[in-house]
């Protein structure tokens, strides 16, 4: 993906960038900040507590989609936003 073309193109829409990571620190952010209290319920068996881990761990792991993909975020009319999954771990 080309954030520098997004980057302008959003600036030519008034939007400012807020923020570019990659998906592993936007999600772990999300999740410390949380206390990964949203990754297991008390009513889910071992195996979906099971699954719920390796479903995350896929998703932030830096070989597979954590640091494949990244989140850009751009905000328009906010002085200085401060969005959890920007802050640094």
């Amino acid at each position: 993906m080309n954030f520098t073309a997004l980057d302008l193109w959003g600036r030519r829409a008034a939007l400012e960038r807020t923020g570019l990571v990659f998906q592993s620190n936007f999600l772990l952010a999300l999740a410390r900040a949380n206390d990964f209290e949203g990754l297991e319920e008390a009513s889910m068996t071992e195996a979906q507590r099971f699954q719920a881990r390796h479903s995350f761990t896929t998703l932030i792991h830096p070989d597979g989609m954590g640091e494949t993909f990244r989140v850009f975020i751009q905000h328009k009319g906010i002085s200085a936003p401060s969005l959890t999954g920007l802050q640094p771990l």
